[in-house]
């Protein structure tokens, strides 16, 4: 395939489809090239797997919910900044300890 810009391939390993879709913003896609982090209606998975990949930690989530989106971008901010803002959004809490990053319902 002949990607023009503002034009991305995905592929989804399970089911072997390839997609060509555009996108808006350059920043959504190539941001992480300038410390950008953005979220559009991203699921909790993808969410815990962007931020575990960029910031070397395990999140552990105790909350027992799983099923909620989130949009959001972070520029150079710290992983404890960014796990903050977040639970704010969410309405829970969370826990630093070494590497892992426990998320538990507020009380």
């Amino acid at each position: 395939m002949i990607l023009l810009p503002s034009e991305q391939l995905s592929f989804d390993c399970q089911s072997l489809s390839v997609a060509k879709t555009t996108f808006d913003r350059e920043d959504d896609i190539v941001g992480w090239k300038h410390g950008i982090i953005t979220f559009r209606d991203a699921s909790y998975e993808e969410v815990a797997n962007e931020l575990e990949y960029r910031y070397n930690v395990t999140i552990v989530n105790e909350t027992g919910n799983t099923d909620w989106n989130y949009s959001g971008s972070f520029r150079e901010e710290n992983v404890q900044e960014v796990i903050e803002t977040i639970c704010q959004i969410k309405n829970i809490s969370y826990t630093l300890r070494n590497d892992t990053i426990f998320l538990t319902r507020k009380n």
